[in-house]
């Protein structure tokens, strides 16, 4: 509701629907937006007592491409002194954001420090051993106290796959994500009943310890149902399992992550070899997600079945 003080305003769920209750009576305005659609302003709508209106609204498509968009490198440039060393740190080839640059704390005025070197691995000198005294390439030797081994990390799965839990059907966790890494908003996966999973796979890129205590809720609210109604299995379903994928797919198509598995970024699990690239990250935004989570509870978890 437009210009409403405290604002009236709600989420739509996954189809696009939504309900606004305690409107006050008049002539009232009304903004709209969805994901991917172009905007709308319903004016002078008629708000009377008692009254319930349905109404179907038709948003016209709106995506926009600026996957042609490359980050300019002119400020990075500027700030480290040797212009190898700046055409090196310079990102090329891949959309604005779809990795993520390093932002103005310091790190590129670093490389202009006596003390700090830095070496082309990839192109122009890899990593031939590590050896007794630090790291032999294939040109240089240098000598370190402590070598830190930043080798990347599997995000949102590795450590549920560490775990041989087999579900109903006798599959592990690792071998049902071996293609796709789809859950039931990140907290339940289907074929594993009673287990419950916190800030999983397609769960939202959010503050994580509000993600955390959010999923955490849904979880002991889920568990006091089963307690409260006699119930010992909770078994998630393939169904609700396949209809929030299918939507956190959506949402990832709009975005720059859609791109991830261009640049090998941990965000799509592009980073790890002989595993393909999956959405792993929902980007519909935190606030839509802690909605979904409650509408759940409040509807009596549909997304799973009790015994």
């Amino acid at each position: 509701l437009i210009d409403s003080d405290p604002l009236i305003g709600t989420v739509t769920d996954i189809n696009g629907k939504f309900r606004l209750e305690n409107i006050p009576i008049g002539r009232q305005n009304f903004g709209i937006s969805f994901i991917g659609y172009s905007s709308i302003v319903l004016n002078d709508v008629i708000v009377s007592s008692g009254k319930q209106v349905f109404l179907e609204i038709e948003l016209e498509e709106k995506f926009t491409n600026i996957k042609g968009v490359v980050i300019r490198a002119d400020q990075e440039k500027e700030k480290v002194n040797d212009p190898r060393i700046a055409d090196l740190l310079t990102p090329k080839g891949y959309p604005l954001f779809a990795k993520r640059p390093p932002l103005d704390h310091g790190f590129y005025e670093a490389f202009n420090r006596d003390n700090v070197h830095l070496v082309d691995i990839k192109d122009n000198e890899p990593i031939s051993e590590i050896t007794e005294n630090g790291v032999q390439t294939t040109q240089n030797t240098f000598d370190f106290d402590i070598i830190i081994l930043a080798t990347g990390f599997q995000a949102y799965t590795g450590a549920l796959e560490a775990f041989d839990i087999r579900g109903k059907s006798g599959t592990t966790i690792k071998d049902k994500w071996e293609v796709e890494s789809k859950s039931i908003m990140g907290v339940c996966i289907s074929d594993f009943p009673n287990l419950f999973t916190i800030t999983g796979p397609q769960a939202p890129f959010a503050n994580l310890p509000t993600s955390i205590e959010q999923n955490a809720l849904w979880i002991s609210d889920c568990i006091k149902k089963m307690e409260d109604e006699g119930y010992s299995l909770c078994e998630p379903l393939i169904d609700a399992e396949e209809e929030w994928s299918a939507h956190v797919s959506e949402i990832h198509k709009q975005t720059l992550m859609d791109v991830g598995d261009q640049v090998h970024s941990w965000m799509m699990g592009a980073n790890i070899e002989n595993k393909s690239s999956r959405v792993l990250i929902y980007f519909g935004g935190a606030g839509v997600y802690y909605d979904r989570l409650r509408e759940s509870v409040n509807n009596g978890f549909p997304e799973v079945s009790f015994r």
